[in-house]
């Protein structure tokens, strides 16, 4: 590594070193430490991921939700009930992340995967219109489109009712 070089074979100080590449003294001084190769290959980095959690559950806890799952195939939902009947104390979304984290969640056999039709693509603005319904009183009183058809062709606008513009057999009065 060119650091390490540089301190070793060309008699840099470790401050101008660091201060040549932007980094701390402290690091200069560990990169020539780890160094094997007087300089000649890259110092190999540590990862700075954390061995463990601080907070994680315990493995016992962990074993017994895995035990659990595997005695009855029971869903995290169940698996969390029946934990706290036993008096472990878990939160759900961490039976959820530990039944993830070993494989054994999985989506159900029974679920329904939905294919929605492709929606209609307008040919110009305002060609597609929106609308929505409201529910509200007793039904009677509810403007159905069969109304709505029955009242715009009493009105005489064409179109209204059928898409021939006449009515079939008298069915509209």
């Amino acid at each position: 590594m060119l650091a390490v070089r540089k301190v070793k074979y060309e008699g840099w100080s470790l401050r101008q070193t660091a201060r040549y590449f932007g980094v701390e003294p402290s690091t200069v001084l560990r990169w020539c430490r780890r160094d094997t190769s007087n300089g000649w290959r890259p110092v190999l980095t540590e990862s700075s991921r954390p061995n463990h959690h601080p907070r994680e559950l315990p493995r016992p806890t962990v074993d017994l939700i895995l035990a659990l799952r595997q005695e009855r195939n029971q869903c995290a939902e169940i698996l969390h009930h029946r934990l706290l009947n036993k008096n472990v104390a878990v939160s759900l979304s961490s039976v959820k992340r530990v039944l993830r984290r070993f494989g054994c969640s999985r989506f159900s056999k029974w679920k329904k995967w939905h294919q929605y039709p492709l929606r209609p693509m307008p040919e110009k603005p305002g060609f597609l219109v929106e609308i929505d319904t409201v529910h509200e009183g007793a039904p009677q009183d509810r403007l159905s489109r069969l109304r709505l058809d029955r009242r715009l062709f009493k009105m005489g606008v064409r179109g209204a009712g059928h898409a021939c513009d006449q009515p079939c057999h008298g069915e509209i009065p």
